[in-house]
């Protein structure tokens, strides 16, 4: 008889400070399916074993993808939808960018259901059946839900994989906000989040402090580049820096609350690339320096599994995306395509 054997996780690095990915969970609504999730030829297949049992009866006890990764793949599809037939929707984000973000969840979605040792997958995994009808549940309506939504993925899924793997949808789908919604972000309780980082020994905590490491440095090169620059895109560079302070007053009452020490800028700080020399050069280099922050911030996300500590990283990961956006669309750039951020 074939023996299931469930795939192997990715493994994702968020930073520097290294994020394993580890093995995403469970699931389980709605049979559903993109044309090619599945194995091509696994459907229906019977697969006969040296005691007669089918593939179905190898896959009986096989795991089911969690319920609300296909919820969110849903929402992800009804947003691609409604994205390509209205262009005045609330999806304001090009469709192929949900449907991307759709077809990373489908993946991660079939790993989850396994194979045998001979390749085929599970019967009777959701993610291996014909497409359902839509469930009764009414579609969401705009980015803004889409957002809530993922939120409520990363606060709450078991699995800190998916709470990362969705954190970098998240941040992508916050560049298409008209606001920045920071008071969200600012409004989250600091000793709520400071416990659910677990002390000022936790990864997540350190690694908090480390972004915080990596946004003085941004700030100091944003001087550097506004110099280089010359005027021509001085409020987007000004609007970077100010950002960044916001972020390193939010960081400060959660780090003091953790019985950490709020760390302490150094004298000066280099980009990799050198110092910017003109208009261009200002740009690159200062998106260069804001990126590596994201990418932090989604690493600290899989690094505590308490909805407050995970929203605050989640929130503020969005909030330095729009940066990054900010600075492609100076450079002539559409920031709205990418599936993710971070």
């Amino acid at each position: 008889m074939s023996k299931h054997v469930p795939s192997p996780a990715a493994t994702v690095r968020f930073s520097a400070v290294a994020a394993e990915q580890p093995r995403p969970l469970r699931v389980g609504r709605r049979g559903f399916l993109l044309a090619g999730l599945a194995t091509a030829g696994a459907l229906g297949l019977n697969a006969c074993s040296t005691d007669g049992g089918s593939l179905t009866e190898v896959f009986a006890a096989a795991p089911q993808p969690d319920e609300q990764l296909v919820d969110f793949y849903w929402a992800l599809k009804d947003a691609a939808e409604a994205a390509s037939k209205n262009k005045n929707s609330e999806f304001t984000a090009p469709a192929k960018a949900y449907e991307e973000q759709a077809a990373v969840l489908a993946k991660e979605i079939s790993r989850q259901c396994g194979h045998d040792d001979e390749g085929n997958a599970p019967e009777k995994c959701t993610a291996t059946t014909t497409e359902p009808p839509r469930p009764a549940a009414e579609p969401l309506n705009s980015d803004s839900e889409l957002r809530d939504k993922a939120l409520g993925v990363i606060s709450s899924v078991a699995d800190e994989t998916v709470a990362g793997l969705v954190t970098g949808m998240y941040a992508a789908l916050a560049v298409a906000a008209n606001a920045a919604e920071l008071d969200k972000a600012q409004r989250l309780d600091e000793k709520a989040v400071a416990a659910g980082f677990g002390g000022a020994d936790s990864e997540g905590l350190k690694g908090l402090v480390s972004a915080v490491d990596m946004a003085y440095g941004a700030i100091y090169v944003s001087g550097l580049a506004l110099a280089a620059d010359g005027g021509p895109n001085r409020e987007t560079l000004r609007a970077v820096a100010d950002r960044l302070r916001d972020f390193r007053e939010a960081t400060r009452g959660v780090i003091e609350e953790s019985g950490a020490t709020m760390p302490v800028p150094q004298a000066s700080y280099t980009s990799p690339s050198g110092a910017p020399k003109n208009s261009s050069s200002a740009l690159s280099t200062q998106l260069e320096v804001t990126q590596p922050i994201t990418k932090q911030l989604r690493f600290v996300v899989t690094k505590t599994a308490q909805p407050e500590a995970r929203e605050f990283a989640a929130r503020w990961c969005g909030l330095v995306a729009r940066l990054e956006a900010a600075i492609e669309r100076a450079q002539g750039e559409d920031p709205l395509t990418r599936a993710t951020r971070g």
